[in-house]
């Protein structure tokens, strides 16, 4: 039988319930039956938050399929014990403030734990902080943790936001090197391989998802909240209600995906969300990530891809056939041109005009 080893662990400085084995699509999709589960590469395994009753819940996971060993006490109940307390916490008017000025939930999520792993490194209350406090932390993640530049950026812009907004002091106090800006180009898919994804995904409701996403360039958490009035059929148009930025806009509903849709409301009859879980809530980010990933294998394609890379796909296939810059950028909901403007380098819009020099070698 399979083995699936649980035991306490630290994940970016927060105490939580490791869930380790070897890679195997049976055990993937058990682990996801457990609440709260996330898969962290610096563990190379699944975690998930310590409470009463976890053993159980995880063993109740794996039954029938797995053994589950503890590398720890009976029960998990010593995690304290075996991972001891730093004796630091994050300050409740840190994220009340958050949530009083209507950050996104993502970002609420983001900026809490970034701050707490800041005050976990510290080894203080917030009220004790000090000056060079804050370049120690950053050298610490760029060398030790050797972080992303933009999970760079995201530790500043919440430690800027306890000192800033809940202390409220002056910007000029405090001073961070930020990292260089990447410039990095967005992975799309072409339109055969877009294609042979769809054929690969025989699930109505998976299917109806990922084509949408591609339709309409939706971000995945556009998709997810679309409700079923968002869908205007005689505009033949999709109401992104609140997207990225607290912003309302309009999109694309593809003529050729309605039969398909109309298939899927038929047969599912969503209440209120337009994609919901078996309980009528609203569909889960995990399972629309591994319905893309699933999908993805099968049809074979090799491509380093992820479910916005059907985004990417979409603007710039849309570049391609000629549609103006400046009407990709309201569908996709871009701020900035600049932002619009990367597809333009990954376009192959005009190459079929120029020769390489090794084409004129005898």
């Amino acid at each position: 039988m399979k083995e699936v080893i649980i035991r306490p662990a630290y994940h970016y400085e927060t105490k939580v319930v490791g869930i380790f084995f070897r890679w195997d699509d049976e055990l993937n999709v058990a682990v996801r039956k457990i609440s709260f589960t996330r898969y962290s590469r610096t563990l190379r395994g699944w975690h998930t938050t310590w409470r009463e009753g976890i053993t159980q819940e995880i063993r109740k996971a794996f039954a029938g399929i797995a053994q589950v060993r503890e590398v720890a006490s009976a029960e998990l109940g010593k995690i304290d014990d075996l991972c001891p307390s730093r004796g630091v916490r994050l300050p409740d008017e840190y994220k009340d403030l958050l949530i009083r000025r209507r950050y996104s939930k993502a970002t609420v999520r983001n900026y809490c734990s970034q701050f707490e792993m800041f005050l976990q490194f510290c080894g203080r209350d917030a009220t004790d902080l000090r000056d060079g406090d804050v370049n120690a932390y950053l050298h610490f993640l760029i060398a030790k943790k050797k972080v992303s530049a933009s999970a760079q950026n995201i530790a500043i812009n919440a430690i800027k936001f306890y000192f800033e907004h809940v202390r409220q002091e002056e910007k000029k106090l405090y001073h961070y090197d930020r990292p260089m800006k990447e410039s990095k180009l967005p992975v799309v898919l072409s339109e055969e391989e877009v294609s042979m994804l769809f054929e690969s995904c025989e699930n109505l409701k998976h299917k109806t998802m990922l084509q949408l996403i591609y339709s309409a360039g939706l971000r995945r958490s556009e998709m997810l909240a679309l409700r079923v009035n968002d869908i205007d059929r005689e505009r033949k148009m999709i109401i992104i209600r609140q997207g990225k930025g607290k912003k309302d806009r309009v999109t694309l509903l593809s003529q050729k995906l309605l039969p398909l849709l109309d298939r899927y409301l038929e047969e599912y009859t969503p209440a209120t969300w337009l994609f919901e879980s078996g309980d009528k809530g609203q569909y889960s980010e995990s399972s629309i990530q591994q319905v893309f990933h699933k999908t993805l294998k099968k049809s074979g394609i090799r491509k380093d891809v992820t479910l916005h890379s059907l985004r990417h796909s979409f603007a710039t296939h849309l570049l391609e056939r000629g549609t103006d810059l400046r009407y990709i950028q309201v569908l996709l909901g871009h701020n900035s041109s600049r932002t619009t403007e990367r597809y333009t380098h990954v376009t192959r819009k005009g190459f079929g005009n120029i020769r390489s020099p090794l084409d004129d070698f005898d």
